[in-house]
């Protein structure tokens, strides 16, 4: 169970998410890391992603060394000032280690967004039998894992086409579940 100072540590994160929304997103990208070798790489490659495609990202930082509770952190738009702020991406990073897996994946699942696709990238090492991955499959609609970093080398271009599946994805999905509204009929 998160401490009390926790929820209210998450809570001002999701207030701070409620204030201003990204104008399109393009999927919610729940991103762990239990790693520390990786931890740089893996954020390096999240903020690539979601300033090409704008997105929700929620790092879960399971390392020993990251503070537990959760930041926000946006990528604001280059013509942003006070009064119009344009967000092109935003991250939220967590530091969940000593978390539960049930924890984990409210915390996580309270902060995505409704109506768009969601991708874990499991940096972990491995996934069968491990509890945080089987929870947070249940939130997931598909998953990129470890199996690219075990080889020694992930190219920005792989990681390019898992984004553009889950684009295609919702360029064909989309247009069949929204329901539009009938033109007006002429007189």
């Amino acid at each position: 169970m998160t401490s009390p100072t926790m929820a209210s540590n998450f809570d001002a994160v999701r207030a701070e998410l409620a204030q201003t929304g990204v104008s399109a997103t393009t999927m919610n990208f729940i991103v762990w890391i239990d790693d520390v070798t990786f931890r740089d790489w893996v954020l390096e490659r999240t903020t690539k992603i979601i300033e090409k495609h704008p997105a929700r990202a929620i790092v879960l930082d399971a390392c020993r060394d990251r503070e537990p509770g959760a930041k926000l952190v946006r990528r604001e738009g280059d013509d942003a000032d006070a009064t119009h702020i344009t967000v092109r991406g935003e991250r939220v990073e967590i530091g969940v280690y000593g978390m539960t897996p049930d924890d984990i994946r409210d915390v996580t699942g309270s902060l995505t967004m409704n109506d768009v696709t969601t991708l874990l990238w499991w940096t972990g090492e491995g996934i069968s039998g491990e509890p945080n991955f089987d929870a947070l499959v249940e939130i997931a609609d598909s998953i990129m894992s470890r199996s690219y970093i075990l080889s020694g080398y992930v190219s920005d271009e792989s990681t390019e086409e898992l984004i553009r599946m889950q684009i295609a994805y919702l360029r064909n999905f989309l247009p069949e579940t929204l329901l539009l509204a009938p033109a007006p009929m002429e007189e």
